[in-house]
């Protein structure tokens, strides 16, 4: 076979030409450094450049107009296009926005349009790494932030003076919240997913929080019994405990680190129902200041605690699993509303601190971003009406044009028997 017949016949976009000349040029990317007194410098490389395609082509014949228009509107159109090359063969090129195109006509070469064409081997789209926001990340880091701010601002605000009965009330106030801890404790070996052997592991957490908690609040330190309830949830549900950041308040020594392991999706949703009914068990913190301090003082510990437990609770509902774009933006609302009314009781206070609000709202931020986005990618969850009684076989083939989809329209709908479907079933649509 000679050389000519090797030659493949030119086209772009579909639109066929003829071509008898073509330019190739490549060349390497490079920044050139020099340096005072030396005599040689040095290229940095930077990759290859594009490679820069020139054809010189032309259509011929009686139809040459049609062609002509045809193949001038495929090069306007935008992005990449496949271009046939007569001589290296079939690429994806975009047309060179530099050198552009050009037609030529001659009335004395009649029945035919001289094409010069050049196209770059590049693609139409960015593939450079987009920027994205970390979510679980800034998520993690709100949450200590607001944790690290919590125990401090509560030692700010509890006022000890006076009768011994203020420490016996807010003591009675950390006696709800270790309810509350024995609440989550119960579902303990389901949140941890790791058997008997993690669970007796948290059981001695639970104990050893009693016993710091209960220390700190014999000797009247409520920041220091503060510090260890967190310690205790945070370490309880997977997340860092404060004596990892070298943060000790008061001398008080928090509960010894649980056995470090990564919380599974379906875990992290189990430890955040178990904090949602923690946050609904303690109430509302009540406010009070001047001669009301008993109120202050119950206020400040249960908003102290309530920060805590928000805090642990974004992380959770960031690491969950969601079985459907409804529920992950559920659980974003759930967030916002515990939050929002946070900050509204936070600004409601005659010694509101700007701290706290920002974290809140800096925390809030960071969960709805992270949910935001796990939503965007999972399947909407739709009730369809068939009007009759249906084969769970043919509902997923009506639904999802095929059958892989029964197993999860059983499981869903609680079908017992696959044969006679409810007219009425969720089923997961598009994400």
């Amino acid at each position: 076979m000679s050389w000519r017949d090797a030659l493949r016949p030119g086209s772009f976009r579909g639109v066929a030409f003829e071509a008898h000349r073509h330019v190739e040029r490549g060349r390497a990317r490079g920044a050139h450094h020099v340096y005072p007194m030396r005599d040689r410098g040095w290229v940095e490389a930077l990759g290859l450049d594009d490679d820069r395609l020139t054809l010189t082509a032309f259509v011929i014949g009686e139809d040459y107009m049609s062609r002509r228009d045809a193949l001038r509107n495929a090069l306007k159109e935008p992005g990449a296009g496949e271009l046939i090359h007569p001589w290296l063969g079939p690429m994806t090129v975009v047309v060179d926005p530099s050198a552009g195109w050009t037609i030529e006509e001659d009335d004395r070469r009649g029945r035919m349009a001289r094409f010069a064409l050049s196209f770059l081997a590049a693609d139409d789209q960015a593939t450079y790494p987009s920027g994205a926001t970390d979510g679980r990340a800034a998520t993690d880091a709100a949450a200590a932030g607001l944790a690290d701010d919590a125990p401090t601002i509560f030692g700010q605000r509890i006022d000890l003076s006076g009768a011994a009965i203020f420490l016996e009330d807010v003591g009675a106030v950390f006696e709800t919240a270790l309810s509350a801890l024995d609440g989550v404790r119960a579902i303990a070996g389901g949140v941890n997913d790791l058997g008997d052997q993690l669970f007796a592991a948290t059981i001695g957490v639970i104990a050893r929080a009693r016993a710091s908690i209960e220390g700190a609040l014999a000797i009247g330190d409520l920041p220091g019994a503060f510090a260890a309830y967190f310690d205790s949830i945070s370490l309880l549900l997977g997340g860092p405990g404060r004596a990892e950041t070298g943060d000790r308040l008061s001398g008080v020594r928090p509960p010894a680190k649980r056995p470090s392991v990564r919380r599974s999706g379906e875990a992290a949703g189990r430890a955040a129902t178990a904090l949602r009914i923690a946050l609904d068990g303690i109430g509302a913190p009540p406010v009070g200041t001047g001669s009301d301090r008993l109120v202050a003082n119950r206020g400040a510990a249960l908003s102290a605690i309530e920060l805590a437990l928000l805090a642990q609770l974004a992380r959770a509902s960031v690491e969950s699993d969601y079985d459907g774009h409804e529920k992950a933006i559920s659980a974003m609302r759930d967030l916002d509303a515990r939050i929002d009314l946070a900050i509204f009781r936070e600004a409601d206070r005659s010694d509101a601190d700007d701290r706290v609000v920002r974290r809140l709202g800096d925390l809030r931020g960071a969960a709805r971003e992270a949910l935001l986005a796990a939503a965007v990618d999972l399947p909407r969850i739709e009730r369809r009406r068939f009007g009759e009684s249906l084969p769970t076989l043919a509902v997923a083939w009506r639904v999802h044009a095929s059958t892989e989809g029964e197993a999860d329209i059983i499981a869903r709908n609680g079908i017992v028997h696959p044969l006679w479907a409810p007219a009425s079933l969720e089923v997961r649509g598009a994400a």
